[in-house]
């Protein structure tokens, strides 16, 4: 699990402005929905195409800001949508972004409840740990001490309204359910990355292989746009986040009795669901 590095309302806070479609208690419902393992169930009878994309970040902050209320802790991010295909098919012309939660955090090879969730699926991407404080050097093309390692990223595969939006996505915390990693410290230092390539073995069988170049400038190129991102709502990177930087293949569901393992140069990290 990440370590304790002074993080609360700072990853939390990147929302932008709203153009005041919220009904009142959007997020609290939202928050509700997701305990109950219902995720999103408001927007069964919600269109939220109504809403506008800051909308949807300002709900994401604001489910955020109640999960640290009641004593969860954020320990950084996800990049998500970085591909121009997802990208088309949401409207978008630039990826998205998450929270990651301590509480959410498995360690690799630990059995995992498909029960516990809504139409479980995975990804396998790559992880970045932040060495030291960037402050402004990735806005200008530096980017520091930074250590990776493959990570298998769980979802909930679950939009509520028909078709999908990126407001519902957004306001979902881009579906994200969890991660399962190798434990921390991740000593490898980053390099540019775009040459790893990630396979996704399922019960065996090789389901996937795509390389890191197939996300725009790679890893670290979702980095940048992180960063970029959150100065433009007034947030910032700090020293121990940890960053998924967008899967470059599938979104693969996964049932019980599946074990799932992930390898990236070198590395392998895997998870049993039951």
């Amino acid at each position: 699990m990440p370590a304790e590095h002074g993080r609360g309302t700072a990853v939390v806070n990147a929302a932008t402005g709203s153009s005041g479609a919220l009904p009142a208690g959007t997020a609290a419902r939202l928050l509700a929905d997701y305990d109950a393992r219902q995720p999103q169930g408001d927007f069964a009878d919600r269109d939220p195409a109504l809403l506008s994309l800051d909308d949807a970040y300002r709900l994401q902050a604001e489910v955020a800001a109640l999960r640290v209320a009641r004593g969860e802790r954020p320990v950084g991010h996800k990049v998500g949508c970085v591909g121009p295909a997802v990208q088309q098919q949401f409207g978008l012309t630039h990826p998205v972004r998450g929270v990651l939660w301590a509480g959410e955090w498995r360690t690799s090879a630990a059995p995992i409840a498909v029960g516990a969730y809504d139409r479980l699926a995975i990804e396998g991407e790559i992880a970045l740990v932040l060495g030291s404080d960037p402050g402004d050097t990735l806005l200008n093309g530096a980017e520091g001490r930074i250590g990776w390692r493959p990570v298998i990223e769980l979802h909930q595969y679950v939009f509520r309204h028909a078709p999908p939006t990126v407001q519902e996505l957004v306001a979902s915390n881009c579906l994200h359910a969890g991660v399962v990693a190798l434990p921390l410290p991740w000593t490898t230092e980053g390099g540019a990355l775009t040459d790893v390539e990630i396979r996704i073995e399922i019960n065996g069988r090789v389901v996937d292989v795509s390389r890191c170049d197939a996300v725009p400038d790679g890893p670290l190129g979702s980095l940048r746009w992180l960063a970029t991102d959150l100065r433009r709502g007034g947030g910032r990177l700090e020293a121990g986040d940890v960053i998924l930087s967008g899967a470059p293949g599938p979104l693969l569901p996964v049932a019980a009795g599946d074990r799932v393992v992930v390898i990236a140069g070198g590395q392998r990290v895997e998870a049993s669901f039951v």
